[in-house]
C-alpha cells in the first residue's frame, strides 16, 4: 500500500480495545471516555479487516 506521500506501507498496528496501558497524554487525556464493548470490532470484523489489509500487501501486524 502507498500513502499520499508515496511511502510504502507494509505494517499496521491494530488495537483491540481503546484502553491503552501507557496512559500518556497523547491519547489518554484526563477526560477520556472509553468506548462501550458493543462499539468495538467483533472477531469477524477483525478477520475481515485483516483480509482486506492482506489484499493491500500489508505484511506485518501487531
Amino acid at each position: 500500500m502507498i500513502d499520499k506521500f508515496n511511502r510504502k506501507i507494509e505494517y499496521v498496528r491494530i488495537s483491540l480495545t481503546d484502553k491503552c496501558n501507557f496512559r500518556c497524554n497523547y491519547c489518554m487525556n484526563e477526560n477520556v471516555e472509553f468506548m462501550q464493548d458493543d462499539e468495538l470490532l467483533t472477531l469477524e470484523e477483525l478477520k475481515t479487516l485483516i483480509k482486506v489489509l492482506k489484499d493491500l500487501n500489508i505484511k506485518k501486524y501487531d
